[in-house]
């Protein structure tokens, strides 16, 4: 199966740089650029420059101008404008420096949100390390941006440098040398409620609700608790945020709004905020089954999410978390599917027709697809775990998710499936799933 084109390199060192040309030989090993070029261009007089609040450091060059937050961007951390030879008139580059909440793995965060960042990824300019992330971005063929994101505090942190068509080659040494001094210099505050929250703790749960009947809370917290344990037997193991789980009960519309960062109405029973990883819940009077669901599926996403250390590629944690919500239906059984699962999971197989890495390259479904989209993904975990593909791919399947749960790189990972055939497989999984439970 097709490869990657990613460079893997040692981590390298966040230590304050001492003696710049030992720096740059490092750093040119690094980045394969030559000794004689970077020496040409050293930024001069570094210190140490910071957002705000403190949190993170970066070393800048004399020249270096604050051009302070985004205010339309809610990731917004700081911006400076870079112009090292000091000369009049705009600077060169400039540098933005962001907070990416919802994930506490800087590999994972680098690759998986590379759809959101602006520009095209260059696949080869890309350098994952165990603790940081390092790609370049080609921008309406005007520029280019420079990107390095790190882990801090259980939390990610990301810093590009965007440069013009014309110097980015020149100033690359120079970008990957500021990048290189990025660092973590004080912890976030600690999340609190909003007014009229009171946080509790019920069985390792975490919970803020503003509901006035106290069984209403603890309703929504046993039902949380029941996805929770039915996914931890899905995805076995110590999670890589390993913090308890936060579970946000509203009691009415307006509080729950509060959380919904989208301009799209908010669904109506649950949702998973990435700003505080928390599932939140609207109580309604009214019981039924589809309101259940809902929290038991946005509860194994957030699962999932905790396992890996982040929003994972859509084939994981979608059909992760319709793996888990079915089989906490089923009270625990992961190995008996629904009938009105399968025949929707049978008719978006049929019509997509995908291979597995096709399956890889998903993306974000629109809402009308999605229910079918994500049926699908369930019926090729089901394959691999419970059908004929585990005796086969099996092997495969269980250290693709390791190695993701290990590293948190989503290339590596995908590499483990290049001994197997791509059509084969999708031909195998079809007249499977053509015949499920017939």
């Amino acid at each position: 199966m097709r490869r990657t084109n990613v460079t893997k390199s040692a981590t390298w060192s966040l230590a304050t740089l001492t003696g710049l040309a030992l720096s740059i030989v490092a750093l040119s090993s690094a980045v394969g650029v030559a000794l004689a070029q970077d020496v040409a261009n050293v930024p001069p007089g570094m210190t140490p420059h910071t957002d705000p609040k403190g949190l993170i450091s970066i070393d800048l060059p004399r020249g270096t101008t604050e051009v302070g937050t985004d205010a339309k961007d809610p990731l917004s951390m700081q911006r400076w404008g870079l112009n090292w030879n000091e000369k009049p008139g705009e600077p060169y580059a400039h540098l933005y420096l962001k907070h990416v909440p919802g994930y506490a793995r800087a590999p994972l965060c680098g690759w998986v949100r590379g759809p959101s960042r602006n520009g095209d990824r260059v696949e080869s300019s890309v350098t994952i390390n165990e603790d940081d992330y390092f790609e370049t971005r080609e921008y309406q063929g005007t520029a280019r941006l420079r990107f390095r994101v790190i882990e801090h505090a259980g939390q990610c942190f990301e810093a590009y440098i965007l440069v013009r068509n014309a110097l980015f080659d020149r100033l690359v040494p120079q970008a990957d040398l500021l990048l290189a001094t990025m660092k973590g210099s004080a912890a976030p505050a600690p999340l609190v409620p909003p007014d009229g929250f009171k946080a509790s703790e019920v069985s390792g749960l975490v919970v803020w609700s503003n509901v006035k009947k106290k069984r209403e809370m603890q309703r929504i917290a046993k039902l949380h608790k029941k996805a929770w344990d039915t996914m931890a037997k899905g995805l076995p193991g110590e999670r890589y945020d390993a913090t308890p789980p936060l579970l946000i009960v509203c009691d009415d519309d307006a509080s729950y709004a509060s959380f919904w960062s989208s301009k799209k109405g908010a669904p109506k029973a649950s949702f998973n905020d990435v700003k505080t990883r928390a599932v939140v819940v609207r109580v309604v009077k009214r019981r039924d089954p589809e309101y259940e669901q809902s929290i038991h599926r946005a509860v194994c996403l957030q699962y999932v999410r905790s396992f890996f250390g982040g929003p994972t590629p859509a084939w994981i944690e979608d059909g992760l978390r319709m793996y888990g919500a079915q089989s906490v239906v089923a009270n625990g059984k992961f190995d008996q599917p629904f009938t009105k699962s399968i025949k929707t999971a049978r008719e978006a197989a049929k019509r997509r027709n995908a291979t597995l890495l096709e399956i890889f390259e998903l993306g974000k479904a629109d809402p009308v697809d999605r229910n079918n989209r994500d049926y699908e993904l369930y019926a090729w975990h089901w394959f691999f775990r419970h059908g004929p593909g585990q005796e086969k791919y099996g092997d495969l399947y269980e250290r693709h998710l390791a190695s993701l749960r290990e590293h948190g790189n989503v290339p590596e990972a995908r590499k483990v499936w290049d001994s197997a055939n791509a059509d084969d497989l999708r031909s195998e999984f079809q007249a499977w799933i053509a015949k499920w439970r017939e």
